[in-house]
């Protein structure tokens, strides 16, 4: 789960938009992407610390809470 927390992190940072796809082409592979409400849904059920904080960053439109 750190693997795929880390790996939201570096998507969201640097296209924050993606969050608003659902399927994105990663060189010959096809991937899912989860929704933006999905993923506040997963980070709050998470519940972790960075989690909430990711969670209002998304609800906030990436400006810190």
């Amino acid at each position: 789960m750190e693997l795929f927390c880390a790996y939201t992190d570096l998507i969201l940072s640097a296209r924050p938009r993606i969050a608003d796809l659902k399927d994105a082409e990663q060189a010959s592979e096809r991937i899912r992407i989860l929704s933006k409400e999905d993923l506040i849904i997963s980070n709050q059920a998470a519940g972790r610390p960075r989690d909430l904080e990711d969670v209002r960053a998304l609800q906030t439109g990436g400006e810190e809470a």
